[in-house]
Formats: structure tokens, sequence, C-alpha cells
């Protein structure tokens, strides 16, 4: 708690407020060099500090704003259901033979992946908002996924992205977030 990096987290945090739609919203470094963020529908939002060496403070608040999205959305429980689900529907509809598992395997990942890309969208739009509604600029956002953005450049074909990740295409998110901060000043 006395790091640098808790005590950064701390000042952007009271920028945002601790609570989200009624839960407590409890925030945590890790120190690692991933760059990282996730949250869990508790409220418990953890930031890593690798994130933090490569954002400033706004992009770190545009962040933040979709984690407390996912918060807010209790993202995390939903997808546990989903998943668990699915599973159960693999289980069901193959034989047990190696062919028809995996095709059953493959074909619960595309869906898994989608839902949670599903997500992200709805994270980003609600992070955005509540940015907006704690007066700070949404563009903070568009800036830190254009940054996240510049580290996948040399990745995986966007297609293999867009079937199998679990996030939605960055270009797509950024231009997705860009029209959700038309009329704000740029940075």
């Amino acid at each position: 708690p006395d790091s640098e990096y808790a005590q950064r987290l701390e000042r952007i945090a009271d920028r945002l407020g601790h609570q989200i739609e009624g839960t407590p919203v409890n925030y945590k470094v890790y120190m690692t060099d991933d760059i990282n963020a996730w949250a869990m529908a508790n409220g418990c939002v953890r930031v890593y500090s690798g994130l933090m060496d490569a954002m400033n403070d706004n992009e770190v608040e545009g962040v933040l704003g979709h984690e407390m999205g996912h918060v807010e959305q209790r993202h995390s429980i939903a997808q546990m259901g989903k998943s668990t689900l699915l599973d159960l529907a693999v289980r069901l509809t193959t034989d047990g033979g190696d062919n028809a598992e995996t095709i059953g395997r493959i074909a619960e990942s595309i869906a898994n992946n989608k839902i949670s890309q599903s997500d992200e969208h709805e994270s980003d739009h609600m992070g955005q908002a509540h940015l907006i509604q704690m007066g700070i600029n949404p563009r903070h956002a568009v800036d830190a996924m254009k940054l996240l953005m510049k580290g996948t450049e040399n990745m995986e074909p966007e297609i293999i992205t867009e079937i199998f990740g679990s996030h939605p295409p960055s270009q797509e998110r950024v231009e997705e977030l860009s029209k959700g901060a038309e009329g704000y000043p740029s940075l």
C-alpha cells in the first residue's frame, strides 16, 4: 500500500470513485512487467505495474473506466454461467469420439470468446459513460486503447483474433471508442 504504484493508483481512483452502482470498488496493483488490468463482479479491480509504467494517468483512467464497466455489468459471473452451460452442451452433443470432442471444444471456445468480446465492447461503452459522468474526458479510453494496440501490431492476424480472441480486434475498439468520444476535445 505504501508503494509509488499504489499511491498513484489511489490518486487516479479517487477521481473515478470507489463505488459503481452500489458496489464498492477495491483497487490494487500487482507488481509485474505485464501490461494488463482486470476486474471481478465483486468490485475487485487489479492493475499491473507494467501497465502503469506504459501509460500516463489519463490513459490509466481510461483503462479503469473500462474495468468498472465489467464490475457494473457483473461480467465475470455471467461468463462463468455461460461457460458452464456451453461445457454441458458440448458434453451432451458429442458421442465421446475424438473428432466429435475436438470439434465440440473448438465450437465451445469460439462461442465463449464471442461472449467475451461482446462483454468487452459493453465495458468499453460503460467505461466511457462512467468517465463522462465523473467529468473526465472519454478520449482517455481511446488513447489507452491506441497504446495497447501498438503492443499487439506484430501478433496474430486480425481474423484469428476476431474468431478465437477473448477481446475484439483492437482497431475495431478504437473506432467504437472514438465514436463515443465525439464532441470532446482532443488531448
